[in-house]
Parts: C-alpha cells; sequence; structure tokens
C-alpha cells in the first residue's frame, strides 16, 4: 500500500473534489483553511492536520450501504465496539472516511485517522489534532449559528474548553429540534465534563 507522504496534498484534492459536490468541497477547504490557522495558533505541525482536514467529509455523499460497509470496517480494523446503526449518515461518513484513508491513501497514522473519524461526534480521548479537527468544522467561516463568535473565541483560547463547548451545543440542539441523539454522543460528552 502507498504511503501518506507518497501523496501529494494536490492529489488528495484532486480525489476529494471528485467526491464531492461543489458546496460540499468548498466547506472542505474552508476548513484545512480553518484547521491549518488554528494548528499555527497551538503550534502543530501543518501536515498531518491538511491531510485530515481534506478528507474528512470524503464519504459524506456516497451510498448510505457503502458508507456503512466502510464505516463498519473501519471499527473493525481499530478493534472499537460501537453500535453505530442508530448513527446514520451523520455518523457514519467520519468512519467511512477514515477506513477510505488507509485502503486508498495507505494512512496509519491514529492520530489522524481518529481525526478523520470522530469529527462529528468527538471521542472519549482526543490528540490535539483531533480537537483542531473537531473545532475547525464546527467553525469554519461559512458557518453561522447562534453562539458562533463563543466557540471561535474558545477554540482559540482553549481546545478542551472548546471540545467540550462543541458537544455541549450539538446534544442541545439536536434536543430542542427533537432529533435523535447518538448515545455514543452522550457518553463522550459525560466523560469529557468528568475531567473538568
Amino acid at each position: 500500500m502507498s504511503k501518506m507522504n507518497s501523496f501529494k496534498r494536490k492529489d488528495i484534492v484532486r480525489f476529494v473534489k471528485k467526491q464531492l459536490s461543489p458546496s460540499r468541497f468548498n466547506h472542505t477547504l474552508r476548513v484545512e483553511e480553518t484547521a491549518l490557522d488554528i494548528a499555527n495558533h497551538y503550534h502543530y505541525p501543518a501536515n498531518a492536520v491538511s491531510v485530515a482536514a481534506l478528507l474528512h467529509d470524503v464519504c459524506k455523499e456516497i451510498k448510505k450501504n457503502e458508507m456503512f460497509h466502510l464505516a463498519t470496517s473501519y471499527l473493525q480494523r481499530m478493534n472499537i465496539e460501537m453500535e453505530i446503526e442508530s448513527g446514520g449518515p451523520a455518523i457514519w461518513h467520519g468512519l467511512a472516511a477514515a477506513e477510505l484513508a488507509v485502503t486508498m491513501f495507505g494512512i496509519h497514522q491514529p492520530e489522524i485517522l481518529s481525526a478523520i473519524a470522530f469529527h462529528t461526534t468527538g471521542w472519549y480521548e482526543m490528540s490535539p489534532l483531533s480537537q483542531i479537527i473537531f473545532m475547525a468544522d464546527y467553525i469554519e467561516p461559512g458557518r453561522q449559528f447562534k453562539k458562533i463568535t463563543k466557540a471561535r473565541k474558545l477554540t482559540y483560547t482553549d481546545l478542551d474548553e472548546a471540545t467540550i463547548f462543541q458537544m455541549k451545543q450539538s446534544i442541545r440542539h439536536l434536543a430542542k429540534n427533537e432529533q435523535r441523539i447518538f448515545i455514543e454522543s452522550v457518553k463522550i460528552y459525560n466523560h469529557w465534563v468528568a475531567k473538568l
């Protein structure tokens, strides 16, 4: 299998562009730009950030059955036991993208894969890279919601506080709109709150 460094950014961009609608692709580029800015603020290496950001939504628009298959393959690969069937595509696409990162680009760095896989829910233990991608996806310039200014400020002040803030706001948003809440998201949030 190919190694990550045998692929240049333009190769990943070209592939991702073919997989996504123009609006989703533009979102991806904004996430990359935002993630790189956050990474620069925290003196975090740019290469891994760029790769994770570019691939985070690559499976967002594939067929649901293919997405689910890739997602479950990733969980098996990483020996993670998690019931995802009820989560739907909103949960599956990140896990699927992480699996594709392995099979298509030969990326095996756990830190990069985890950042891609859990960019929507967060995870129990998150590296700075995971937190950067998690927050960049949330606060990129195309996003507009009531507390975005606070989210952006927290991101550049304290990544842990920003991470918990996003988890809380996401759960609150789903509850307010009477939408199903993925149970693992609640467990992850509880884990983070317990660390305070």
